[in-house]
């Protein structure tokens, strides 16, 4: 039984954006109005406690909170407008307790162009990834890092940089303590969107390939090991997620044929034996944007990790039936837990979570756990369709839903 949670949404580019510390679970959204949403939920009462409104930005997506759960036990919400030139972030005044919190606080981004922060903590300090204009008027990716647990921040470390155009992706890893891998494409709609690995050593400062070569930051994007390639494939890339899945990297990703931009491809690909390998996952035309005048028509319904698992993910796509109703262009998108085989030439459904929806379901995000081993009874949460709107960033009517995992 899913718990629906109020009026929201949030992008694919800020993580976590739902963490666990084993005793509650926290997830961020931003509101239809600009408001930011926190939300709260304690695993021994089973309920749900939400704070609405402890910030106002702009009606966009971009503005949802990236979360960082302190050694203290208080919760760090991060967030800021689109292409905005400052960050913003409130704290907790107490552990486990979302109602009172720090007044807004913030620091400068100094070309204008910040967004899609993501934590990594890591036992040395906390790392903070986040895009932003560089010097040639690019979006390059940068990094901060924070000695104290988010109290103060370094100035920024431009790490990825980008030739020029509109605009760079990256996701980084969430759970590799002493490496954080990242994979990073451009938007698919101007570019060649081909999909990029690499990863960092925080414990050495040092930036590698997937196979070990040394990287001296900033690196152009291209410098890094390619996992996808739009030229031989004919199809750009998108990232979805990455995880480091004890040192064997993995990435969830779309893949969009050049020629049909309706045509969008699940697909899974792992390094392992000092290669890339490949393997399909499922294929969906019902799309989050479509009939938008071309704006946004490269938004897949989306897939994640399951972050308390090592072998599951979750994705959202039409059944084959709603796949081939042209007429249908707003219902059928459900939500489906997968599984990745052993050898990872598998990847398999193992149950639906939704069936029969008079909505799209779509945006999935597991919560992850704030250290090994740190536990939620939340499965999985998600965004729905509250009206029959097209979807775009900037305007949308969405909420947000949760449920818990079944008992074995």
């Amino acid at each position: 039984m899913s718990t629906e949670l109020g009026p929201g949404a949030w992008c694919w580019f800020q993580d976590p954006r739902c963490v666990t510390d084993g005793e509650y679970t926290y997830a961020g959204w931003v509101e239809p109005e600009g408001e930011i949403t926190i939300s709260q939920f304690d695993h021994e009462t089973r309920e749900w406690e939400l704070n609405r409104g402890i910030d106002v930005i702009d009606y966009d997506d971009h503005g949802s909170p990236a979360i960082h759960v302190r050694e203290d036990g208080r919760v760090l919400f991060m967030y800021m407008e689109h292409n905005a030139d400052r960050f913003r972030y409130r704290v907790t005044r107490d552990p486990h307790d979302i109602t009172a919190l720090s007044p807004v606080e913030s620091f400068e981004i100094p070309g204008g162009g910040g967004n899609y922060p993501q934590f990594v903590d890591t036992d040395d300090a906390l790392y903070l990834f986040h895009r932003d204009v560089g010097d040639e008027d690019s979006r390059d990716w940068f990094v901060r890092t924070s000695e104290d647990d988010g109290e103060s921040w370094s100035d920024p470390s431009k790490v990825v940089t980008f030739d020029g155009g509109y605009s760079l992706y990256m996701r980084v890893s969430l759970d590799g303590n002493d490496r954080v891998d990242v994979a990073a494409t451009p938007h698919p709609r101007p570019n060649d969107a081909s999909l990029f690995h690499g990863y960092f050593v925080p414990s050495e400062g040092n930036w590698y390939t997937s196979d070990g070569e040394r990287l001296d930051p900033p690196f152009y994007y291209e410098d890094l090991t390619c996992v996808w390639d739009v030229e031989s494939e004919d199809r750009d890339a998108w990232i979805w997620d990455i995880r480091t899945n004890r040192d064997s990297p993995e990435v969830l990703y779309t893949t969009v044929a050049t020629d049909d931009v309706e045509d969008h491809r699940y697909q899974y690909s792992r390094y392992a034996d000092g290669e890339w390998r490949t393997t399909p996952v499922a294929d969906t035309r019902q799309l989050v944007a479509r009939a938008t005048g071309g704006l946004e028509d490269h938004y897949s319904p989306g897939l994640y990790f399951d972050h308390q698992s090592s072998s599951d993910l979750f994705l959202a796509r039409g059944s084959p039936e709603t796949n081939t109703d042209e007429s249908n262009t707003r219902r059928g998108v459900e939500l489906e837990r997968w599984r990745i085989g052993e050898d990872g030439e598998r990847v398999e459904p193992v149950h639906a979570i939704t069936e029969d929806s008079a909505t799209n379901q779509f945006r999935p995000v597991s919560p992850v756990p704030r250290e090994a081993g740190d536990e939620s009874p939340i499965e999985v949460l998600w965004m729905h369709d509250q009206a029959e709107d097209t979807y775009v960033f900037n305007r949308f009517t969405t909420s947000i839903r949760a449920v818990e995992s079944s008992p074995e």
